[in-house]
């Protein structure tokens, strides 16, 4: 009988700091990429990489990739970015609470990558998949800052951590319900980026 692996839950914030590392599944600088691409993908071997912005080497398992530095540890993680201003399937299902058939999801969206759940001050990908739901967890934490981009119709959080950058990207989007008359129309997560400063 087939065991499954247990999804390992990273919290974005926490993986910012230096003060919960240490029992972390993953680190920043200390996490080589054959343990991401395992945990990422499910499969052992040599890790397969692509080139990601600034011509860094990265780790892709679906709509998240990792960024590894020269040495092969990892660096950098990000969510989303599709072309377009495409949402992910993930934030549509986050957003609306239902799935791709529209079928009425009765736990919280979460956002999972292989055997990683990432979390965002504890919460799932729901609580933080609009600006307004992102406000009401992290809207009064210190350092918290909103700024437009050239693009209209986008918005930028920035949550500055200990030892990271985290920048979470909005556009206003619509879309309608699968199979349903409902429309949702809100500042929707468009893609997350979280840096070690050490790649800054």
């Amino acid at each position: 009988m087939a065991t499954r692996t247990r999804l390992s839950t990273i919290d974005l914030a926490t993986l910012g700091t230096t003060d919960a590392q240490s029992d972390s599944t993953i680190a920043f600088g200390r996490t080589d990429a054959a343990t991401l691409w395992r945990l990422a993908t499910g499969r052992r071997g040599r890790p397969k990489f692509a080139t990601g912005f600034e011509g860094r080497r990265q780790i892709w398992s679906g709509e998240i990739s990792f960024d590894v530095d020269a040495g092969d540890r990892f660096v950098g993680l990000h969510f989303g970015y599709r072309d377009n201003d495409a949402l992910t399937e993930d934030v549509r299902i986050a957003v609306s609470g239902k799935d791709h058939a529209g079928v009425p999801i009765p736990a919280p969206a979460e956002l999972d990558c292989g055997n990683l759940r990432l979390r965002l001050f504890g919460h799932p990908l729901r609580a933080f998949a609009t600006l307004p739901r992102l406000a009401g967890i992290a809207g009064s934490r210190p350092g918290f800052q909103l700024t437009s981009r050239a693009h209209d119709k986008w918005l930028r959080v920035s949550l500055p951590l200990e030892n990271a950058a985290l920048d979470l990207e909005f556009v206003l989007s619509s879309f309608q319900e699968p199979y349903g008359d409902a429309f949702h129309i809100d500042y929707c997560l468009y893609g997350l980026s979280l840096i070690h400063h050490s790649t800054k």
